[in-house]
């Protein structure tokens, strides 16, 4: 039982618990406090209640986290019905603590617009508790009232952006640490890769040289000699001949592996994204240059940044195959954004570095999602 009760505070966040006990026990006191008011009528009751539950409905579905098929116009729509309800509640009952539920919904629009235009507008969403009070219910000192739930609406903008350059930091941090580990994994194969070729081709210069003269040797040998000691250097010749067959068997196999770790280096980068499943097909990894790698380690990347910051995206499906000419990368989303998005410098800077390589970039919007598409050739100068 305690677990399943931390689950599910985990689940539904500590901070929109307290906005509905805030709200149950405003509206719960604010009814139970009018219903014998005289100056309250039933008509102005029951419409109380209504904006109540306007209110906190419009709140939740506000927050949820699952995006909307046109998820900002939506969103924007709530927090209109939202700021609608609880104009209505100033309108129908004389509480001027009313104003808490304008301060747990300017704790969303910060959402939606910049810091500082938040700050000067909410002048005229703090105006109506003002005016409500003192031209409706006729309250003494309703200015100064309305002044102090500013405040308190001042502060909620002011907390909640704090948490935004937060959250926004912290991603940003996560998303360089992916960077560097992927970057961390290729410079390792990279290494590597030069180092089996070094080996390769030492082992055939130097050791496949010096075996080919000792088998040209002793079969020169072997044709001089005649009886048991003809046998024995015949011998040591097919042992010879043997043992160079399997050198060069040993580099083939050393190079046959050579080529840049692309996959290990994109699993790293695509592990752990928040809010984004990300699915790789990679069945048939093609072989990579260092600069092509890098490339498309960087194409990805991108493309995560543009998926959480823009899109609204919770799926992300890479992937990445070869043609006869061509090494293709294919990425696409399901974000609710269909329009392109416009290139700022990180497209910018990845159109260049492909067109750089040869290559080329196409970005297509669909009802489904959005489609990056890159195309680098096999071969580059």
């Amino acid at each position: 039982m305690q677990q399943a009760c931390k689950t599910w505070l985990d689940t539904i966040g500590t901070e929109t618990i307290s906005a509905i006990f805030t709200w149950l026990l405003v509206a719960g006191s604010a009814l139970a406090l009018a219903f014998n008011f005289t100056s309250v009528s039933t008509v102005q009751w029951n419409v109380a209640l209504v904006c109540y539950l306007v209110f906190i409905a419009g709140f939740l579905a506000a927050i949820r986290e699952k995006p909307y098929r046109h998820d900002r116009a939506a969103r924007a729509l709530l927090l209109f019905m939202q700021l609608a309800a609880v104009i209505g509640v100033y309108v129908c009952l004389p509480f001027s603590y009313n104003g808490i539920l304008m301060t747990i919904w300017s704790g969303q629009i910060i959402y939606f617009m910049a810091f500082r235009k938040a700050i000067l507008l909410s002048v005229f969403w703090s105006a109506p508790l003002w005016i409500t009070q003192d031209f409706i219910w006729h309250q003494q000192g309703a200015w100064l009232t309305a002044i102090l739930f500013w405040t308190f609406n001042l502060f909620a903008l002011v907390m909640v952006n704090s948490r935004l350059k937060e959250e926004q930091a912290n991603a940003k941090a996560q998303a360089l640490n992916r960077e560097l580990m992927a970057t961390q994994v290729l410079l390792e194969s990279a290494a590597k890769d030069a180092e089996r070729t070094r080996i390769a081709r030492n082992i055939h210069d130097l050791l496949g040289h010096h075996l080919t003269a000792l088998t040209i040797h002793l079969q020169v040998v072997e044709r001089q000699l005649e009886g048991d000691l003809k046998h024995k250097v015949s011998n040591c010749h097919q042992i010879a001949k043997l043992l160079l067959s399997d050198v060069r068997e040993a580099v083939s196999e050393i190079r046959a592996h050579e080529g840049i770790d692309i996959k290990s280096a994109l699993e790293t980068l695509t592990a752990n994204v928040p809010e984004t499943a990300v699915t790789l097909e990679l069945s048939a990894v093609p072989e990579l240059t260092v600069e092509q790698a890098d490339t498309v380690v960087r194409a990805v990347q991108e493309t995560l940044t543009n998926v959480m910051r823009h899109s609204n995206a919770t799926s992300l499906t890479i992937s990445l195959s070869a043609d006869e000419n061509d090494i293709v990368l294919s990425m696409t989303d399901n974000g609710k954004d269909i329009s392109p998005p416009v290139p700022g410098n990180g497209l910018t800077g990845m159109r260049e570095r492909i067109l750089t390589l040869g290559g080329s970039m196409t970005l297509t919007a669909t009802a489904s999602g959005l489609n990056t598409h890159i195309s680098l050739p096999k071969e580059t100068e």
